[in-house]
């Protein structure tokens, strides 16, 4: 029966996993530090910018940009046209925060 390899499973590998990925800067870190181990249906590049902007870390903005860049090199224009609005956007929306 299978729901013996299920239950320690979702107890001792999924659940821990949920659990970390409730805190912005862990969801932060395994997008950058992890990629496709988080796969999404949404934007990585402006999941990433929002927790820099909420967590007020200019210099994380633009260490991620440029990781992310690099990352992107090689996907379609549109993709990359994407990340570079979304990084000016939250450039442009910076001070308004404070």
């Amino acid at each position: 029966m299978a729901c013996k390899e299920i239950k320690p499973f979702v107890a001792d590998t999924v659940l821990p996993y949920v659990l970390e990925h409730r805190e912005p800067l862990a969801v932060r870190s395994t997008l950058l530090h992890d990629p496709g181990r988080a796969d999404t249906w949404g934007a990585i590049d402006a999941t990433i910018f929002a927790v820099d902007f909420l967590s007020r870390e200019r210099e994380w903005l633009s260490q991620d940009y440029e990781l992310l860049r690099k990352r992107f090199a090689k996907f379609i224009q549109s993709t990359r046209d994407e990340l570079e609005q979304r990084y000016a956007a939250v450039n442009e929306k910076w001070n308004d925060a404070i």
